[in-house]
This record gives C-alpha cells, sequence and structure tokens, in this order.
C-alpha cells in the first residue's frame, strides 16, 4: 500500500516539502533561539493610581452651589397630620379623612345578613382604616351605620362612601369618605 505512494512523482514532492518545513521549525526554535531572543525581563515600577484632588477653591465653589439644597435642621417638627382648625375645615367628598391623630381611610363596605325568624334584612358595615399618625400603627375596625366615631356619627350612603357628620358651635362639619376619587 505504500510502494505506490513512494513510486508516484508528486507524494514525493509532498513528503520532500514537508521534511524540509518541519527541519527548519524543530532548528529555528530549538538551535537558534539563544541567539535570536532575549529572553531578560525588562522590571519597570508601575507607580499607584491616584484619584484627581479639587483645589480648596473648588470645593468652596461646590459648598456654595449646593447651599440652596441643604436642609435647615433648627426648624422643628410639625405634627403630622392636621391641627384641629384645620379638622373643622374639612369637608365634602374625601379620600382620607383626619379626625385627632388619626386619619381614616375607607376599605369596604359589606353587607351582613341576619337571619332571624321573623324577618330577613342585611346590615351594613363599614371597613375603615385607622392610622395613628403618632404611633404609624394601622389598623382595619368595623362600623355599623350610626355608629359614633371620635365624636363624628357615621352614615353608610353607598358601597363606596359614608359620610361623617358632627355638630359644631356655628354648624354642621359634614364629609363624604369615599373609597376611590371621582373622575373629572
Amino acid at each position: 500500500m505504500i510502494k505506490p505512494f513512494l513510486s508516484n512523482k508528486l507524494s514525493l514532492i509532498a513528503i520532500l516539502l514537508t521534511s524540509i518545513w518541519i527541519v527548519s521549525d524543530i532548528s529555528s526554535r530549538l538551535l537558534f533561539s539563544s541567539k535570536t531572543q532575549n529572553n531578560t525581563l525588562i522590571e519597570t515600577d508601575i507607580p499607584p493610581l491616584t484619584l484627581p484632588q479639587l483645589t480648596l477653591s473648588t470645593v468652596k465653589k461646590l459648598n456654595l452651589a449646593f447651599e440652596n439644597y441643604k436642609i435647615d435642621e433648627s426648624v422643628t417638627e410639625t405634627t403630622p397630620g392636621m391641627s384641629a382648625q384645620e379638622q373643622e375645615q374639612q369637608a365634602g367628598e374625601l379620600k382620607s379623612f383626619f379626625i385627632g391623630e388619626n386619619e381614616l381611610q375607607l376599605k369596604a363596605v359589606i353587607s351582613q345578613a341576619n337571619e332571624s325568624k321573623q324577618q330577613e334584612s342585611s346590615q351594613k358595615i363599614a371597613l375603615v382604616l385607622v392610622t395613628n399618625l403618632k404611633t404609624g400603627k394601622s389598623k382595619v375596625e368595623r362600623y355599623y351605620n350610626q355608629n359614633i366615631i371620635h365624636g363624628y356619627t357615621l352614615t353608610i350612603d353607598k358601597n363606596t362612601q359614608v359620610s361623617f357628620a358632627k355638630q359644631l358651635t356655628n354648624r354642621i362639619q359634614q364629609v363624604t369618605l369615599t373609597m376611590y376619587k371621582k373622575r373629572g
């Protein structure tokens, strides 16, 4: 099988060229490597990177530019919610209602069926989220129609709104608490 391969002239030329290439590659890598290559390493000191530093005048300019945005810490902390006078001014249709230290938000109006032998009726219950503004604690409370809540009489109007009414010295304060804001 090798004999016909060696008798072909093209095969012999390919073998000869490959052999010459292998010998020259080996000699260039092994025999002449010490003469042509310099194996010494050049040591250079690499200085550490330093971050750019601002000049004192630039720092002063920056501080002056941001002076307007600083928070004045001498201002006394105000009480959360509304003052008593602001609470008395609340009227109309609101999504949240402030009473004392509490904020009230209507979450749901549900109907509870009363099954008595003589009559079947449903009683509506308002679920109101009461958040104490000083402590931050929230609690969902159940209120029935005509309940008194912090001096206000609660009236359940619809499935999405309740009314609060309170007699003030010269007028009746009427507030409607809704679950959603009206579009418009």
